[in-house]
């Protein structure tokens, strides 16, 4: 495992130095964080978060079963919705994706379900879902309503899962990576998932490193990017074996978030949170990499504000409590991207 382990970090050091002739800049900082709620309760844990029309910022704290509202400056965060015993809206709020019509919807991982609420926030209604996603990587909705859920579905090796508006399973594509057995595959499978301006679908593979675009109905347009020395296959060390008992391993390198931006071009995002950093790349649109870095933190990115910014999150340890963050990336000529400044 620690041979394995340096012989990674070798081969990333080699991928960071060796940058094509001309590439830019990546520099990475936060513009604000927010680490507890109101009264100062710490957030346990972060699985989502979006921007309302007006900046307002949603997160998801499952383990609290509560939406937290904060403000888009990042200056007050108070809970605004909650579990309750009675007509309760929220079990386990998970991921959360901006919707056609202004308003967010969020994935309920504890129903499996998706809750749509409009523009101002106000709650519209619930949609069951037909069939469970096993250890769902990504959210997003389409602009004629369909909702993607990525991950496993059993006695399925496919990894991108479309439902209709009204919950039933429409279809998947995207074979799953990965030569292991059923069962590791349908763990592993999924990434995050994005839909760009014009409905194109942007899918990271979680590992390997896989950078793909995809029309509204799941054909193939081009793979972006695919560098597996970057970031390789999911293999053994997913399963870890204590004497006769065994366990996974969740937190294994992989990507955790992809954007369009503005000009085109693509970010992606691999968090290696056992080493506690994550790695931040830029493609441009025809694919060419225009540079990387790597940040001493393993953010979690989750969506992007009206400004460009990048919603996120981070964790004190594998047990400590998150924070959520505003963070800027910006994009500049220089020789040397694999040391910019960082948060």
């Amino acid at each position: 495992m620690l041979r394995s382990r340096l012989s990674a970090w070798m081969a990333l050091w080699g991928l960071l130095w060796s940058l094509p002739a001309g590439a830019q800049q990546v520099a990475v900082r936060e513009e604000w964080s927010v680490r507890s709620i109101g009264s100062g309760r710490p957030i346990r844990i972060v699985t989502g978060m979006a921007a309302l029309p007006d900046g307002r910022i949603w997160l998801s704290a499952p383990l609290d079963s509560a939406i937290i509202e904060v403000a888009a400056d990042g200056s007050s965060a108070r809970v605004r919705y909650r579990r309750a015993e009675r007509d309760s809206i929220v079990m386990a709020p998970a991921q959360i994706a901006r919707t056609p019509g202004g308003g967010v919807a969020i994935f309920d991982i504890g129903r499996f379900s998706v809750e749509l609420f409009g523009p101002k926030g106000e709650y519209l209604r619930k949609v069951q879902l037909e069939k469970p996603v096993v250890n769902p990587k990504g959210f997003a909705v389409l602009p004629d309503g369909a909702f993607l859920l990525t991950g496993g579905i059993r006695g399925e090796a496919l990894a991108i899962h479309r439902f209709a508006p009204d919950g039933s399973l429409a279809g998947s594509w995207q074979p799953v990576a990965t030569l292991r057995p059923a069962q590791v595959a349908l763990y592993t499978a999924g990434g995050p998932i994005t839909i760009a301006p014009g409905g194109e679908i942007l899918f990271s593979q979680a590992a390997p490193h896989r950078i793909v675009a995809f029309t509204p109905a799941g054909q193939l347009l081009h793979v972006i990017a695919a560098d597996s020395v970057l970031l390789p296959r999911v293999g053994d060390e997913f399963v870890i074996r204590e004497g006769s008992k065994r366990r996974f391993r969740w937190d294994f390198p992989q990507s955790r978030g992809i954007f369009r931006l503005e000009d085109g071009s693509v970010l992606n995002v691999i968090a290696k949170d056992e080493d506690g950093v994550s790695i931040w790349e830029v493609y441009g649109p025809d694919g060419h990499l225009v540079g990387r870095t790597q940040v001493a933190r393993a953010y979690e990115p989750w969506g992007m504000t009206a400004d460009g910014g990048i919603l996120a999150s981070y964790r004190a340890g594998p047990l400590g409590p998150s924070t959520a963050v505003k963070l800027r990336v910006t994009i500049g000529h220089g020789s040397d991207p694999a040391h910019r400044d960082q948060p």
